[in-house]
């Protein structure tokens, strides 16, 4: 467990803070299109970055490989709203080595967020029939009869549903910390770090911990504060990410870096909170069991 003090959390959320205020008050109306053309991609002999229809909307994807031959990986985002291109992009390039590796920004997500996307579309049945679309889009485009999927936390379970339905268009799946119950997910998180909290005698977080009473409803404001409280807290005694240094690298991979313009950045963010705000209902009550 890493040292803990309130600015070791408000060290790591600052910066979101403050790109957040201003995502609000000078936002302008710029396209997708528009904000991201100067994104930076490396030269491969297999490649594409753009937008396809899916699910009726124009939706990112980008593709980068060094051998036709090789296997198609797709990976699958693992939070709702929260793009992991550049994230993979800094720490996970030597994938293109030994695969023809495929990104997906999801509806209401980076580059594929958009203020005119129906708010009635950001369903988890409606991410499903995309996921399908993306993985059929994808083969078609590259030639290929199946693909390699991948997916963490969110990605994994939806990935779980999307191979069981559909086992013939992939060689395998690989998940990663697999949300199998949502709703149970928050209760057992907030009761462990509520043991810590005790163990260490931290009163403050202690308090904190016990009024949240999780699940959370993340479609309202109240319940998405409360979950961002809860992940703080989490992280604030070494769960979800290992230390310290680790979130700081975490969050500049996946937001402050060569990738993203201050344009970008801001729809990023934005992306997150609308897709958490749209998505909550669903995510509360998302199991496998």
């Amino acid at each position: 467990m890493y040292p803990i003090n309130n600015f070791t959390i408000l060290k790591f959320w600052q910066k979101q803070v403050i790109l957040f205020i201003i995502s609000i008050s000078f936002y302008p109306a710029f396209s997708s299109n528009e904000i991201f053309k100067g994104v930076h991609h490396d030269d491969y002999s297999v490649s594409f970055s753009g937008y396809v229809s899916i699910g009726g909307i124009d939706q990112y994807i980008e593709v980068n490989g060094k051998d036709e031959e090789k296997l198609l990986l797709l990976i699958l985002q693992s939070d709702p709203g929260t793009s992991d291109i550049s994230m993979y992009n800094t720490y996970n390039k030597h994938l293109k080595d030994s695969f023809i590796v495929a990104f997906w920004d999801q509806r209401g997500t980076g580059k594929s967020y958009n203020k005119n996307i129906p708010d009635t579309s950001m369903t988890y049945d409606q991410l499903f029939k995309d996921t399908y679309e993306v993985v059929k889009w994808l083969c078609k485009k590259f030639d290929k009869k199946k693909l390699l999927l991948f997916g963490a936390s969110w990605g994994g379970t939806l990935g779980m549903r999307v191979v069981s339905k559909y086992p013939e268009l992939f060689y395998g799946f690989i998940a990663s910390s697999p949300i199998l119950n949502a709703a149970e997910t928050m209760k057992l998180s907030n009761q462990l770090t509520l043991q810590k909290a005790k163990s260490a005698h931290h009163r403050v977080a202690t308090r904190r911990l016990e009024r949240l009473n999780p699940p959370f409803d993340l479609s309202t404001k109240k319940g998405f504060n409360k979950f961002k409280t809860q992940k703080k807290l989490v992280m604030y005694f070494g769960g979800y990410i290992a230390n310290q240094e680790a979130i700081e690298l975490y969050s500049d991979a996946r937001f402050y870096n060569k990738y993203n313009s201050l344009l970008a950045l801001i729809t990023l963010i934005r992306g997150v909170t609308y897709s958490y705000r749209l998505y909550g209902p669903g995510f509360q009550r998302l199991s496998l069991n």
